[in-house]
């Protein structure tokens, strides 16, 4: 058997501290980009409304009544400016 040694490459060693190097090819991916041109946190669903239900308590469960089943609202602050 012959002695055969390993070749490192030292700049291939993550030491301590340091963050995994990723390959170039991962480097490229559009995930890994960050350059999103979306505008998060803006969206209807969680938009804030300046009326409130008083038809029925917050912790209601049940048919709320005026309203028919089945009735579907586009977003979620629309049910208080109708049911107010």
């Amino acid at each position: 058997m012959k002695n055969i040694e390993c070749k490192i490459d030292e700049s291939q060693i993550v030491k301590p501290g340091e963050k995994l190097k990723e390959s170039k090819k991962k480097e490229k991916m559009p995930s890994k980009q960050n350059k999103s041109g979306r505008d998060w946190g803006r969206g209807m669903a969680c938009v804030g409304r300046s009326k409130e239900c008083t038809i029925v308590p917050k912790n209601h469960f049940g048919p709320i009544p005026g309203i028919e089943v089945g009735t579907r609202w586009r977003y979620r602050f629309q049910v208080s400016f109708l049911t107010s």
